[in-house]
């Protein structure tokens, strides 16, 4: 079983890739655009809270700091 750390770590980097993902679809546009802002809209308070918990922890570990880049 993974430490909470490590299940922190992969949480954030999930939605690392879910942000990426949604930026890719944006810059396409037309209806790709919708559906960017719609994954962003329904997954915010996952990336929100990934986002902080990387802040958080910047001081502890290089790992948080890259995934705040």
């Amino acid at each position: 079983m993974p430490s909470i750390l490590e299940a922190q770590i992969r949480h954030a980097r999930y939605y690392q890739d879910v942000l990426e993902q949604a930026n890719a679809y944006y810059l396409r546009g037309k209806e790709d655009s919708r559906r960017s802002l719609e994954m962003f809209h329904a997954e915010w308070m996952n990336i929100h809270a990934a986002q902080l918990w990387c802040e958080k922890n910047s001081s502890r570990n290089e790992v948080f700091v890259q995934l705040l880049q």
